[in-house]
């Protein structure tokens, strides 16, 4: 049985390395697949310690989601941040509509389309078409791709548009616990010219998750490190959901 105590030996595992890093992550490889009975809610926490100036500022998430049955489903979210000064402040909030469009193949492929809007609170809101996929490679062993891109909207919102991709290969044990091999990609906007690999956000990363047996409960702890210069050297994420 995966304890709470082994929870949070993986926890430490995996977010210690991050917790010395100066940046953070709270997005995530999310997959097509829309369960029609799916009502939750996850809070996500963002960790960014700088060693310059000996401080841990954070970013905060929590979303709800909600599915409207067979392949759509709705997500509101709210993040904030603390910038290591002890205030925590409203950041932006999203909402998104996931729309799959096809099924689970006999090959195991899936394919959906996630439609956001964002409002920040420095005025740069934006919208955003993302299409990610799915296959499934085997019993136990699952790779997801996706492409983002972010358009600003209103007059403090920036031209071009923001291009990034999501890769993620991931193993699953039999009690449900998957471990995985993450990168996310970020190669700035249309507008000001993409510029070389180093100029971008390229990371690799790991991941792990799992559920409370017994409960309606799901954990996740990750970290990243960047592989251009433009990266962050390392960058920790941990979650915590639940199902309704």
């Amino acid at each position: 049985m995966f304890t709470s105590s082994r929870f949070a030996a993986l926890v430490l595992a995996f977010a210690g390395p991050a917790l010395e890093s100066h940046a953070q992550f709270v997005g995530g490889v999310f997959g097509p697949n829309v369960d029609p009975t799916d009502r939750s809610a996850e809070l996500r926490v963002g960790f960014l310690p700088d060693a310059e100036t000996d401080t841990t500022p954070i970013v905060a998430r929590l979303h709800y989601q909600h599915a409207l049955g067979d392949g759509l489903r709705l997500r509101g979210l709210i993040q904030g941040r603390d910038r290591g000064d002890g205030d925590f402040d409203y950041q932006l909030i999203r909402g998104e509509a996931q729309w799959q469009f096809i099924e689970t193949t006999p090959s195991g492929y899936s394919s959906a389309l996630r439609f956001d809007l964002i409002i920040r609170d420095d005025g740069s809101d934006s919208v955003g078409v993302n299409w990610t996929n799915q296959w499934n490679l085997g019993e136990r062993w699952q790779a997801r791709a996706i492409a983002l891109t972010a358009i600003g909207v209103g007059d403090d919102s920036f031209d071009g548009v923001n291009l990034q991709t999501r890769i993620r290969l991931a193993y699953r044990f039999k009690n449900g616990t998957a471990i995985g091999v993450i990168n996310f990609s970020n190669y700035g906007n249309t507008d000001a010219g993409l510029g070389s690999f180093d100029d971008q956000d390229h990371a690799l990363g790991t991941v792990v998750q799992g559920r409370f047996e017994g409960t309606r409960w799901r954990w996740w702890a990750g970290a990243l490190f960047g592989i251009s210069d433009g990266a962050a050297d390392q960058e920790g994420q941990l979650r915590l959901s639940r199902r309704f």
